[in-house]
């Protein structure tokens, strides 16, 4: 997937080293949008933005369903999660993806108290 290894590329270019070990792996990455397939989720939440590597795969997995899928994602850092944005858009998939910047158990807590419809699939990745 071209734009996953850009993505990975600069992750590991424009943060510390050790910062990659933070992505997952391509493995889990396929895995993800296997779950997604079989699932037939068309909400997903992801807890952990990073540099949207993980997002892509899922956002990928969504729009290839064509089931009008959605999913949000939620981050505390925000530089990072600018880099995600950049990434999602590069990829043609920013009308898939929301981006929120807060912290990811607060997100569940006011998602949940203001009875908005649950998601079908929760990837926590923080």
């Amino acid at each position: 997937y071209k734009h996953a290894k850009t993505v990975r590329q600069q992750t590991m270019m424009n943060l510390a080293p050790d910062s990659s070990l933070m992505l997952i792996s391509q493995e889990q990455a396929q895995l993800l949008q296997v779950l997604v397939h079989v699932t037939q989720a068309t909400r997903v939440l992801e807890i952990g933005t990073f540099t949207g590597y993980s997002t892509l795969f899922i956002a990928d997995a969504l729009k290839r369903a064509n089931r009008n899928g959605r999913m949000v994602t939620v981050d505390v850092e925000s530089r990072t999660q600018q880099m995600a944005r950049q990434n999602i858009k590069e990829a043609g998939l920013d009308h898939v993806v929301s981006f929120v910047l807060q912290d990811g158990k607060q997100f569940m807590h006011d998602w949940s108290a203001d009875g908005k419809e649950p998601f079908d699939m929760i990837f926590i990745d923080a």
